[in-house]
């Protein structure tokens, strides 16, 4: 059988889908969907490892041409013509790509993939991807094992690029060695871009490895354009370089946007694994079951710099008004157990909002991590956070920490301190019964009050909060996890809250009074209440007394009676 010789002229076989997975199914990639119909007239002279055959594909997808020649020395030689082919339906990737006309040719040796070698010449009249009919893309080059060398070209009405190099996917081989040239391309009419924008730059890259973490070389792109809505943006060059060694990595990226430096003993990719360990030894957010002894000592530093370009606000944040940014640094040392890290933005005004001086502080010692966020204000045409600060610290299996604001008369519009806990997968918050302040007023809280929250759900204990005549109790009725909860509220005053972040006390006045049961019912929660607002005033608009009633035990259930003596009409402008 293997010494036949034969001729087969003009055999035509018609055929099914449904054939052809009974008589080949197993060996069918499971990626392939195959055409319903198919018709082959099939021209087969010589023997079964060495011949030359000519077929003519006529299928439901589209039309095809395979000329295939080999000789007994397994050289090859292959024409292949497609004719308008629906290749993302027999790959199931319709909504990635469909129809592709074109004419290929390979040449080569070998039929094993680690050792094959084959010279490519491909020319695509057009092909369907991402919603877009590309045309006039040419392919020459040598495909060897996972190593492709050589050019292609696009040369279509609405992108034009050039690339001329090396790409190699072989694992641990990996390189990307490579020339690419934009000379344009319309993003919105390529459907990657909802609006007009248009981008041509220049590459060059000598990168080796297989992921970001084992990078080592350059990559540079120049003569960076972008243009939105008809404005040009030119951009300064982008410089990246890596080292990824043992024990030694170096990163530096330069752009007109931003600017990052790391260097360290570990790669950036290997950082969140790092210092979550490290947050580990203060506080167990995480399981992490290697010992500390098994790690080898870590340090690393960085700076990152943003800038204020044009392109921010005229294209990628139109509402971006003001942009002074400043620059964040870090430092880490896990044999000393220190890890600092600061930052600065100095004014962000977005949209209507404006926030200023926001800043980051954090570091540590073998005892405590402290963090510290702040900022000096955060204001809108109607509200007024002012010098609001976050900070805190991790130590000894604990989380303490201290949210407050400031007004510019050093009064104290909000204070809250608390601290949380963890036995096994349940954290436990417990309020500072002693330092809490809304409004400059003290509010006492119960001493035995927390809340506790997990996998499990969330339960609340005795969160009784008082002031003077002001009452707020919330619980847990059975003090389990997923529990009803009930909301008992006793002349709370509305502005004790709103004034905290209002510009003035004319936003919302009022006397709450009143009882609110949530009903856990399956996975969500109903609602009984029965509740008033006395002496209601909204922007200095005297409304008077609403009254609030709901009676939906059944989460589906959704029914509220209110009664008010003043109509509200709401008008969009």
């Amino acid at each position: 059988m293997q010494s036949a010789y034969f001729v087969i002229p003009r055999m035509k076989l018609i055929t099914n889908k449904h054939d052809v997975n009974l008589i080949a199914g197993p060996s069918i990639s499971a990626s392939v969907n195959l055409p319903q119909d198919i018709t082959l007239l099939i021209n087969f002279k010589g023997r079964i490892h060495s011949f030359k055959s000519i077929t003519d594909i006529n299928c439901n997808y589209g039309r095809g041409n395979l000329m295939a020649q080999i000789d007994p020395s397994d050289n090859f030689r292959i024409n292949l013509n497609l004719a308008n082919f629906d290749v993302g339906n027999l790959l199931k990737k319709k909504t990635l790509f469909s129809f592709v006309s074109l004419t290929a040719q390979a040449s080569g040796h070998g039929f094993n993939p680690q050792t094959m070698k084959a010279q490519i010449k491909a020319k695509v009249s057009h092909i369907y991807l991402n919603k877009y009919m590309y045309h006039n893309l040419l392919i020459n080059g040598t495909i060897s094992d996972h190593k492709f060398v050589g050019k292609i070209n696009l040369n279509d009405k609405n992108a034009v690029f050039y690339l001329n190099g090396l790409v190699n996917i072989t694992p641990n081989q990996e390189h990307y060695k490579f020339h690419l040239n934009v000379q344009g391309a319309n993003l919105q009419r390529l459907n990657f871009s909802k609006n007009d924008m248009r981008i041509g730059f220049d590459a060059i890259s000598d990168l080796k490895g297989g992921t970001i973490g084992k990078l080592n070389g350059k990559a540079k792109i120049s003569n960076l354009i972008l243009a939105y809505n008809g404005k040009k943006y030119i951009l300064d060059s982008v410089l990246i370089a890596s080292i990824n060694e043992p024990n030694k990595n170096k990163f530096n990226f330069n752009s007109a946007l931003i600017d990052v430096k790391y260097n360290g003993t570990i790669s950036p990719t290997a950082l969140p694994m790092e210092l979550a360990h490290f947050i580990n030894n203060y506080f167990p957010f995480f399981d992490t079951k290697q010992k500390e002894e098994e790690r080898n000592v870590s340090k690393f530093n960085f700076e990152i710099q943003l800038h204020n370009h044009p392109i921010l606000s005229e294209v990628f944040l139109p509402q971006l008004k003001v942009f002074q940014p400043g620059i964040i640094k870090g430092s880490f040392d896990s044999q000393k157990k220190e890890l600092k890290m600061n930052g600065l933005m100095t004014r962000i005004v977005y949209g209507t909002y404006e926030m200023k001086n926001l800043a980051m502080d954090v570091n540590s010692d073998s005892t405590k991590l402290n963090y510290k966020v702040s900022c000096s204000g955060i204001t809108n045409p109607q509200i007024n956070l002012s010098n609001l600060l976050f900070k805190g610290k991790l130590n000894d299996k604990k989380i303490i920490a201290d949210i407050s604001s400031v007004d510019e008369k050093k009064n104290t519009r909000l204070s809250i301190k608390y601290q949380i806990t963890k036995d096994k997968n349940i954290y436990k918050l417990v309020l500072d019964s002693t330092d809490c302040y809304l409004m400059n007023n003290r509010w006492n809280i119960a001493v035995d009050n927390y809340i506790e929250f997990g996998k499990f759900g969330f339960l609340i204990h005795h969160l009784f909060m008082s002031n003077a005549q002001s009452q707020v109790n919330i619980a847990s009725i059975n003090n389990k996890f997923n529990d009803d909860l009930k909301i008992s509220i006793n002349n709370f005053k509305l502005e004790d809250l709103s004034q905290i972040i209002e510009k003035d006390s004319s936003f919302a006045r009022g006397d709450v009074n009143g009882n609110i049961m949530l009903k856990k019912v399956n996975r969500s929660y109903g609602i009984i209440a029965n509740a008033q607002i006395t002496n209601l005033y909204i922007r200095n608009i005297p409304i008077g007394d609403l009254t609030v009633k709901a009676i939906n035990p059944t989460a589906k259930r959704f029914n509220i009676n209110y009664c008010c003596p003043v109509k509200i009409r709401v008008t969009k402008n």
